[in-house]
Order: structure tokens, then sequence, then C-alpha cells
């Protein structure tokens, strides 16, 4: 637990030294969010048949998977070009993912669009009904939707959530073998799996602490909407805004932390096979693989 909580600070000393690592990641996110309110608000899905509905809401599933896989990709090379000794550029590391790394993680994406998917519409189909009513936007709304407080919580619904998390810090725990080892889609999955064999206990550690680092930072909307729903205190559009806003910058910091997180776990792992000297995790804002893995460039 004490590597465990070094590896954490380390995520957060990364993020304060370069905020520039968590736009790939923001960006992602706001599509996600713009998708997301779009199938609340505007989408009218009672025009379609049942199998235009599903092949609908996988296409979604992958286009999400996309959008947060390219995110790191792009995170973790712009880790290479600070450990390289170089200015981060944004531009290189778009370039490096979508010309050397997206072809190779591209099957891996397809996997965790189809295993979320699947997960989804597990939760759709035994979780207890939401609310049906046709609800216009609102900015309050919007915060409910994207906090999941507006959702009718139970035991199953909670354990398909953590499912879908430990499914995404696997697919983030894959992608450093495609973007710093160059490996394929079948070699990174089975690093992925060597990886979290060897390091199971921090990656379940790890799997606790962001759980616990997104519950403190998306705690006060979702509590604040919660407040408002039950005692109708009628809060000003403005201040939703403002919640909409800190809800995105939250929410992308957890999914940056989480991807630092498990890179490191990656890293630490990598040095263990190489047989290089590392004591304890080393902060995040010099994570890179180590010299005798890194790639040319």
């Amino acid at each position: 637990m004490k590597d465990a909580l070094m590896v954490f600070r380390g995520a957060l000393r990364c993020f304060r030294r370069f905020p520039c690592c968590i736009l790939p990641l923001l960006l992602a996110w706001c599509g996600y969010a713009a998708v997301t309110l779009w199938l609340r608000f505007g989408a009218d899905l009672s025009r379609y048949t049942a199998g235009q509905t599903l092949a609908l809401a996988f296409g979604i599933y992958f286009l999400f998977s996309l959008l947060f896989g390219i995110a790191c990709l792009i995170l973790l090379e712009l880790l290479q070009q600070l450990e390289h000794g170089r200015k981060p550029s944004l531009l290189r590391a778009v370039r490096d993912t979508l010309v050397r790394d997206l072809g190779k993680a591209f099957p891996i994406l397809l996997v965790w669009a189809a295993l979320w998917f699947l997960l989804a519409l597990l939760d759709a189909l035994l979780s207890p009904r939401d609310r049906k009513e046709k609800e216009s936007f609102s900015p309050k709304a919007a915060v409910g939707v994207l906090t999941g407080a507006g959702r009718r919580p139970s035991l199953l619904r909670a354990g398909l959530a953590a499912a879908a998390k430990a499914l995404r810090m696997f697919a983030f725990l894959v992608l450093p073998a495609v973007a710093w080892e160059d490996l394929g889609p079948v070699a990174s999955v089975k690093k992925g799996v060597r990886t979290l064999r060897s390091q199971t206990g921090a990656f379940l550690a790890a799997y606790g602490l962001t759980e616990l680092f997104a519950l403190v930072v998306l705690l006060p909307p979702a509590l604040l909407y919660a407040l408002d729903d039950c005692l109708t205190l009628s809060l000003p559009d403005g201040l939703w805004w403002g919640l909409l806003l800190y809800v995105a910058l939250a929410s992308s910091l957890t999914f940056l932390v989480e991807q630092l997180y498990v890179a490191q776990l990656y890293l630490r792992a990598l040095r263990q096979e190489r047989g290089l000297k590392m004591s304890a995790p080393s902060p995040l804002d010099t994570l890179c693989p180590p010299p005798a893995v890194r790639r040319k460039g």
C-alpha cells in the first residue's frame, strides 16, 4: 500500500508539472459527454428496430473506446518525449499515435468496445429501470447524467460498473506495450496479462485508490444534484454550468490518474523483467520505458 500511495502521488505530481497531459483525455471526455447527452436528451431511438438499436449502441461504445484509446496513446507519447528530454509537442504525439500506434491498438480497442458493450447491455436488461419520462436538456440534468446521480442505484449496477472500470484499467495497462515497445495487438495483450499477474496486488491497490479518488472529486456535484432534487432548491443555471465544467475536468483527471498509475505498474514490471534495479516506484513525472527499450526517434 505504501508503494501504491507513492505511485498515486507521482501521478498527481505529473499532472501538476505537465498539465498539458490532460488535454487529450479532456477532449476525449468531451466527445463522450456530447454523445451521452445526445442519447439522453436528443435521440429518438423509437424509430429504430431492435437490431438497429443494438448496432448503434455497439458503434457508440466503439467510438468511446477509440476516443479514450487515442487519448491515452497520445499521453504515453507525450511522456516518451519528456523522458527523451524534448519539449512536449502535442502535434508530434498525435502524429506518432496516428501513424505508428493506432493500427496496432485498433484490435485491442475493438475488443474493449465489445466487452464494454456487453456489460452495458446487461445493465440495460437486468438493472432497475431509470425514469423514462422525456426530459428536456438543462445544465442540472446534464450534471445528473454525467455523474450518474440521476440513476437508480442497485448492487447489480454497481457490480457492472466495477467490471467496466476494471476492463478499462486493463486496456490502459496494455496500451504502453503498443506506444513504448511497438508490440502488436496480440503481443501487447499477452504482455498486459503478464504484467497483471506480476503486479496483481498493486493493480488492485490502483483500482481502489483511483476509485476513491473518483468518488472524492465527483461527490460534490452528485451530492448537490441529489439535494436539489430532494429539497427543490432551484439553484441557478449559472451554478450548474460551472459544475458541468468541473465535472469535465474532474472526470478527465480521474482517467488521467488511472492511465498514469497503470502505466507506472507496467514500467515497474518491465524493469523487473529487464533486471533493472528499482527499489520503489519512480515519480510519474519521469515516467518512460528504461533506456534499454526506448524507441528511437
